[in-house]
């Protein structure tokens, strides 16, 4: 091949096609032909020492292995490797030795034992269910036409799950988390959800919905390419929902009111397993972006992106330590002081945090702070911390705008306890504290600092007066176990995913801000800076 492409009487592409090879094969026959390796010399391959057993070497290590020797030192006495020796002997190559395998006798089964044998001898396998699944009458994996049809007239609401023995069922370790999403609560208070018509319960979506979050299923959409057959294995049905069925369920149970009502009772129950976590809440406003094309949402401003996009908030409430406790979705988002005020605080009073009888904000008397509820800076507000203390709400928050640095011979260290989902780190801290007078506003607060290691301060505002001041900063620093519950959330879970591609209608009658006037206020501010 080298000869022909050297004297040019064929290219490499013609030798290729002729040979049935690829031509990089050609060439690099070629590049060998020219640098004169063509023709290769068969290395000469030493001997190793110690390797080969002969017929005089192994009828000696027989004879001390019948002896009793071990391996280890039977090959030292015939200066031989004791792994080729143990190779030997396991391949019964030693003469006049034969290893003695131990001949393990089971015992009698008992009689639940050999239940479970012929349980396992019947149990299906894969092969078999996919083609059971694929010869169903009423489509992929409905076999179960009685209940199918009953649900279908409204004579039952689907039937109990009901589990068979399968065996390599895809996804099935997902089981092993279902002791912990009953202690969760995910299946209380199931008598308040609607049982609508259909094939499937209330109970069935909820533990498909936990179970799809938890293999790392993050929408509806991608239940398309699993198997719907091995799903039913895991559900204790005959297959899972079809996607459209299961879209329509989503929107029937969270267009439903009775959702608040099971939402707010389990809520009331998380909050009554530790009281004292529950004392301090997290607020915090979670974006989600919307990039389709029916709606024309407002823009809101992406700090994960650092754009302007249109978007959706939820508000989320979490407990000490970054548990999840309440979720609230504005259709509308009118800010957060707007909706602590609005929203945030009816649903605390419902919760039973605060007394259904507090004090209006309109009251001059300070109620002793029953909560302590921490959010960032958009929640900065002197007017909004008076209305909340008077309510029996203390606020702890950054301090918002410049400051002039304290001196650092006031800062103190400390050892801060700071909570989180796995428990509490200890931390020490400089820290120091001031009493401060909001300008306007006759409330009492106190300004804690915290110097960093680059000389900078960071400034804590708490209407808090009794609260000792590592607990302060510790609570504080604790809410980036919120901002890391997004961002896990957002990655595994796919919390920004949308379980419905339909649009929300608006109340008509809730009051939103005037575009124009808007523009015009931006206008008039950035006047005034410049």
């Amino acid at each position: 091949m080298g000869h022909i492409a050297f004297f040019k009487l064929a290219t490499q592409k013609q030798i290729a096609e002729q040979f049935q090879v690829h031509r990089n094969t050609v060439s690099a026959a070629l590049q060998t032909y020219r640098r004169g390796d063509g023709v290769k010399k068969t290395p000469q391959i030493k001997a190793k020492s110690w390797t080969a057993i002969d017929e005089e070497t192994g009828r000696r290590l027989g004879e001390l292995l019948a002896q009793g020797r071990s391996i280890r030192s039977a090959a030292k006495a015939c200066r031989v490797n004791h792994e080729t020796v143990r190779r030997y002997v396991h391949a019964g190559r030693i003469p006049g030795f034969q290893p003695e395998s131990p001949q393990l006798e089971r015992p009698a089964a008992t009689p639940a034992e050999a239940r479970e044998d012929s349980r396992l001898a019947a149990a299906s396998d894969r092969t078999e269910r996919d083609q059971n699944d694929r010869q169903a009458a009423m489509g992929m994996g409905a076999q179960d036409i009685p209940g199918r049809v009953a649900a279908s007239i409204g004579e039952q609401a689907g039937p109990k799950p009901h589990f068979s023995a399968a065996r390599a069922v895809k996804q099935a370790g997902v089981l092993v988390a279902l002791p912990a999403l009953l202690e969760t609560g995910l299946l209380r208070h199931l008598d308040q959800l609607p049982e609508s018509k259909g094939y499937y319960r209330p109970a069935n979506l909820l533990l498909f919905l936990a179970f799809m979050f938890l293999t790392r299923v993050c929408s509806v959409e991608q239940m398309r390419y699993q198997s719907p057959g091995e799903w039913g294995k895991i559900l204790g049905s005959d297959r899972s929902p079809e996607v459209t069925t299961l879209r329509r369920r989503i929107r029937q149970l969270a267009t439903s009111k009775a959702m608040d009502s099971w939402q707010s009772n389990l809520a009331k129950d998380w909050l009554s397993e530790d009281p004292e976590e529950t004392a301090t809440l997290y607020l915090d406003g979670h974006v989600k972006v919307y990039h389709g094309r029916k709606g024309n949402l407002p823009r809101h401003f992406v700090s994960r992106q650092k754009l302007c996009l249109p978007a959706a908030v939820s508000y989320w409430l979490h407990a000490l330590g970054g548990t999840p406790l309440l979720c609230l979705h504005q259709q509308i988002d009118s800010k957060m002081i707007q909706t602590l005020q609005q929203d945030i605080l009816p649903q605390l009073r419902e919760l039973g945090l605060l007394s259904a009888n507090s004090q209006e904000p309109a009251s001059s008397t300070v109620t002793p702070p029953v909560l302590n509820l921490i959010f960032d800076r958009e929640g900065w507000s002197p007017k909004l911390f008076g209305e909340l203390a008077r309510q029996g709400v203390a606020c702890i928050t950054w301090r918002k705008g410049k400051v002039q640095p304290w001196s650092e011979q006031e800062f103190v260290a400390r050892e801060v306890r700071i909570p989180g989902p796995c428990g509490s780190v200890i931390r020490r801290l400089s820290l120091a504290e001031k009493p401060l007078e909001l300008k306007g506003w006759d409330i009492k607060a106190r300004e804690i600092r915290c110097l960093r290691s680059d000389g900078r301060q960071s400034s804590i505002i708490t209407t808090n007066n009794q609260m000792d001041i590592n607990q302060v900063a510790g609570s504080i620093l604790s809410r980036w176990s919120q901002e890391n519950f997004f961002l896990y959330a957002r990655r595994e879970f796919g919390l920004d995913h949308l379980p419905v591609h339909e649009l929300e209608p608006v109340d008509p009658a809730e009051k939103v801000v005037n575009p124009p006037w808007r523009r015009l206020k931006k206008a008039i501010a950035k006047l005034k800076t410049d």
